[in-house]
């Protein structure tokens, strides 16, 4: 079924410095009144395969920079990772001043979820986990907080219990407990400030009135929904939560790698365990694409 985002905010170009940034809303009426754009994928060779936006080419951040474009230029990443199509907009601009470069928001998830065309296969659409790190989360995410929300998963921590009648027993509770006491939960928004942090996943009511996820249609966003990135405590919550999100038509989502424990451990080497046969698929340039495993296939 094909759906539309509003694009009140985004109608025509955004200014962010020597780029300009444009929604998928504005990029469909360009295509539509027969405006001349050059559209380039900047996602992995399979990825591009598997499906992007009608008449793309290919090609890696490097070698955009270095072709002799004229005239208008889109250029988009997948949307679900450190953001790779701003920059590479920007130096394009600078590099080349023939062209007006342009970064699609949201890339080519938000694409798909206002219901744009592709070259997917019709009646198919793979779903990837999609997975970032600490070290995303501090360094490049850090640079776009105010277009990622954390997704916090964890259960929710119980009350404090009266202090009063717990006041004899503390010292021998911390004597048995020692070092096998149990951590206190990591606080998210001071281990990584700057980031909006929510319990409640998007399209659904804050006072958690039931009827589940509502779709991205009906969600009433009026741009590009924010990269989700989703924490759980290790039992698996967020990659189910991802697979819902999908159905519903929200596709700017990534799992913190080792969730809540990576946070805790700083992202230490070791805990970037991401399941079977996972892992990031490197480009020839060294840029690495954030599409990692395929693990079923979404009938719409």
């Amino acid at each position: 079924m094909k759906r539309y985002l509003p694009h009140v905010l985004f109608a025509g170009l955004a200014l962010t410095g020597p780029a300009r940034a444009i929604t998928p809303a504005g990029l469909r009426d360009l295509i539509a009144a027969g405006g001349r754009v050059a559209l380039v994928d900047l996602r992995s060779q399979a990825a591009y395969e598997a499906g992007t936006i009608p008449d793309a080419m290919r090609m890696t951040a490097r070698e955009a920079e270095r072709k002799p474009f004229v005239g208008r230029v889109v250029l988009f990443d997948d949307g679900t990772g450190p953001d790779r199509a701003g920059p590479a907009a920007t130096r394009l601009a600078e590099r080349n001043t023939q062209v007006q470069a342009e970064a699609l928001v949201g890339g080519f998830a938000a694409w798909c979820d206002a219901g744009e065309p592709t070259t997917a296969r019709p009646g198919l659409r793979l779903a990837h986990e999609r997975y970032v790190t600490y070290q995303d989360l501090t360094g490049p995410l850090a640079a776009q907080a105010d277009d990622v929300v954390l997704l916090d998963l964890r259960p929710a921590p119980a009350p404090a219990p009266d202090p009063a009648p717990l006041q004899a027993l503390a010292a021998p509770a911390v004597e048995a407990g020692g070092r096998d006491a149990a951590p206190l939960p990591v606080n998210l928004a001071a281990e990584l400030p700057g980031f909006a942090v929510t319990r409640t996943p998007p399209g659904v009511a804050p006072e958690g009135g039931g009827g589940g996820i509502r779709p991205l249609a009906s969600a009433g966003a009026d741009r590009p929904a924010p990269l989700y990135v989703l924490i759980d405590n290790g039992d698996g919550s967020a990659g189910a939560m991802a697979r819902k999100l999908k159905v519903a038509g929200f596709s700017r989502v990534a799992i913190l790698v080792g969730g809540e424990t990576s946070i805790r451990r700083k992202g230490q080497p070791g805990l970037q365990r991401r399941g079977s046969g996972a892992g990031l698929d490197e480009e020839r340039d060294g840029t690495p694409d954030y599409a990692t495993v395929v693990d079923e296939e979404v009938h719409p």
